[in-house]
C-alpha cells in the first residue's frame, strides 16, 4: 500500500512540479504527518525530494530529476509512449491515466500521431462495436457465437474460441479454435453478423497458424489482366506494385497470383470495362460467362423489373424520375438547321419548337438538307439571354448552309450527358423538366438533343447533353 502511495506521491511531483503538504495530504487521502514520512521515505531511497519556505514553496523535485533516466533512453521512453497511444487507438488501452503517467514520469510530451478507426466510409459503427465485443472475448477467454457469411456464399452459424484479431491488407480477421469443425479458423469481420459473448470459457489450443496459410488451400491461376488508366488508383491500391508495368498508352499491365473461383471473377467484374484477362484463355471464358449472366439481367432495361414491387413496394413518382448522367467530353460539331427566338414561357415555347420540327421534318427543310432518314438530327439551344430567351435550333450536320437557315457550332468540351428512350415528342420534354432541378454547373453555350433513332410508333433513343463549365 506504501508502495503505491510512495509512486503516486512522486507522480503528482512531477506532473505538477511542487505541492504543498497540505495539497498532497488532499489528493493522496492521508494526514500531512502520513505525507512527511512518505517524503522522508522518498528522500532515503535516493530521490532528490525538498521542501521550500514561503511564497511559492512547498514539496518540489529538482528541476534535472527523471527516474527513468537511468533505466530508459530518450527513444526508448517515445517507444513505449508510441506504444501506448497505439493500444489506445485501437481501443485495447483502456482511458488515458497511463499515457499521462508515463508522460509526466518521462518529462516528455507526446503527440497525438495516431489514430485507427476499424469502420469503412460510410460504414455504421456496429463494426466497431463487433471489434470491441472480440477483443473483450480475446482477453477474458470467453468463447463467441456468430453467423458468418463464407466465401462459397453459404451462411453458418459458428462458436468459435478467439485466439487472435489480424489487420491484412485492407481488412480485419479474427484467428479463432472453431468448435464446430474442430480446427483453427479465420473469419473476416466484415463477414460476421450476430455475434455475442457466452459463459463458456476457452481451452488453450495453442497458437494459430499463420494468417497466409488460410490462403493456401485456394486454387491460384496466374493472370495477365490489362487496366485502362482510369483505374490506375484501384490497381495502385489492390496490387503489389512490383506486379504492376505501366504502358506507354497509360494502361496498366498487372501480372499476379489470382484465385480461379468465383469470388476471384467477380472481383475482376467490379472494375467494368476498366480491366481486361489477356491470359490465360480458360479465365478470359470464365469471365465473358459471368459477364454475360450480368447481362441476362438486364437485356430489358428499360422494362419494369418483375421483382421490384416486390422486394422495393411501389416506387413514388418521385423516384421514378431520378435521371442518371456522365460526363463526357466532346470535339465541336457544327449544325445548319432553322432557328426561331423563344420568349415565351410554356405551353407557347413548346409549340414554337414543335412548329420547327414539323417545317424541318415535313416543309422541306430535309430535302434542302440533303438529310437521309435514320441518321441523328438535332435540336439545339442557344444564345441564352439574362431575360430568359435563347434561340431553338432543329437541324442535322450539312455540308452547306441555305438561305432562311443558320450554321450554329456545338463547342468542344465537356457535357452532362442524359440517355432516353421513349416518346421523342414527349420523352425530351419531360426529361427536361427534371435536369432544371439537376444543380448541374452549367455553361449555357449550347445545349442540344441528339435523336438517334426512331421507329413506328414514334419511340426512340435521344441524348441530352448539357453544356458544362470547365
Amino acid at each position: 500500500m506504501q508502495g503505491g502511495r510512495l509512486f503516486e506521491l512522486l507522480y503528482i511531483l512531477l506532473a505538477r512540479g511542487g505541492a504543498t503538504v497540505s495539497e498532497l495530504a488532499a489528493r493522496l487521502e492521508v494526514s500531512e504527518r502520513t505525507v512527511r514520512r512518505d517524503i522522508d521515505a522518498l528522500s532515503a531511497a535516493g530521490v532528490p525530494v525538498y521542501a521550500a519556505r514561503g511564497r511559492g514553496g512547498g514539496v518540489r523535485l529538482l528541476d534535472d530529476f527523471v527516474l527513468s533516466k537511468s533505466l530508459l533512453s530518450a527513444r526508448e521512453q517515445d517507444e513505449i509512449l508510441c506504444a501506448l497511444q497505439t493500444l489506445r487507438a485501437t481501443g485495447a488501452g483502456g482511458d488515458d491515466a497511463l499515457l499521462t503517467h508515463l508522460s509526466a514520469l518521462f518529462r516528455r510530451k507526446t503527440v497525438d500521431w495516431i489514430d485507427v478507426d476499424f469502420t469503412g466510409w460510410g460504414a455504421p459503427g456496429a463494426r466497431r462495436a463487433l471489434f470491441d465485443l472480440l477483443r473483450d472475448a480475446i482477453l477474458a477467454h470467453r468463447a463467441v457465437s456468430f453467423c458468418y457469411h463464407g466465401q462459397n456464399g453459404c451462411r453458418s452459424d459458428r462458436t468459435v474460441e478467439p485466439v487472435k484479431l489480424c489487420f491484412k491488407g485492407v481488412s480485419w480477421y479474427l484467428q479463432a479454435w472453431c468448435r464446430t469443425r474442430q480446427a483453427f479458423r479465420t473469419f473476416k469481420l466484415s463477414r460476421i453478423e450476430q455475434a455475442y459473448l457466452l459463459d463458456t470459457p476457452c481451452a488453450d489450443h495453442g497458437a494459430p497458424p499463420p494468417l497466409d496459410s488460410a490462403q493456401d488451400d485456394l486454387p491460384l491461376t496466374r493472370l495477365c489482366i490489362r487496366f485502362a488508366p482510369e483505374a490506375a488508383f484501384r490497381v495502385y491500391d489492390e496490387f503489389d506494385h512490383t506486379q504492376i508495368e505501366r504502358c506507354p498508352d497509360g494502361s496498366l499491365l498487372v501480372r499476379a497470383d489470382w484465385p480461379a473461383d468465383a469470388w476471384g471473377t467477380g472481383y475482376l467484374l467490379s472494375y467494368g470495362g476498366s480491366a481486361e484477362v489477356l491470359h490465360p484463355p480458360a479465365m478470359r471464358r470464365q469471365v465473358e460467362r459471368a459477364a454475360q449472366k450480368i447481362a441476362a439481367l438486364y437485356a430489358n432495361a428499360d422494362a419494369p423489373c418483375p421483382h421490384s414491387n416486390d422486394i422495393l413496394g411501389t416506387t413514388t413518382d418521385k423516384e421514378d424520375k431520378i435521371m442518371q448522367y456522365e460526363i463526357v467530353t466532346l470535339p465541336a460539331k457544327k449544325v445548319v438547321g432553322l432557328r426561331a427566338r423563344i420568349v415565351e414561357d410554356p405551353p407557347k415555347c413548346t409549340e414554337i419548337i414543335g412548329a420547327l420540327w414539323a417545317d424541318f421534318m415535313c416543309g422541306g427543310g430535309c430535302e434542302k438538307l440533303n438529310y437521309e432518314h435514320g441518321t441523328p438530327c438535332y435540336g439545339l439551344y442557344a444564345a441564352y439571354a439574362p431575360d430568359g430567351s435563347y434561340d431553338a435550333i432543329v437541324g442535322c450536320p450539312a455540308a452547306n448552309c441555305p438561305a432562311d437557315f443558320v450554321e450554329v457550332e456545338i463547342p468542344a468540351g465537356k457535357y452532362a450527358k442524359f440517355s432516353l428512350h421513349g416518346d421523342i415528342h414527349q420523352a425530351p420534354a419531360a426529361a427536361w423538366d427534371e435536369i432544371q432541378s439537376i444543380p448541374l454547373p452549367r455553361a449555357y453555350t449550347v445545349d442540344f438533343e441528339e435523336y438517334l433513332t426512331c421507329d413506328d410508333d414514334m419511340q426512340g433513343d435521344i441524348d441530352i447533353y448539357i453544356a458544362l463549365t470547365e
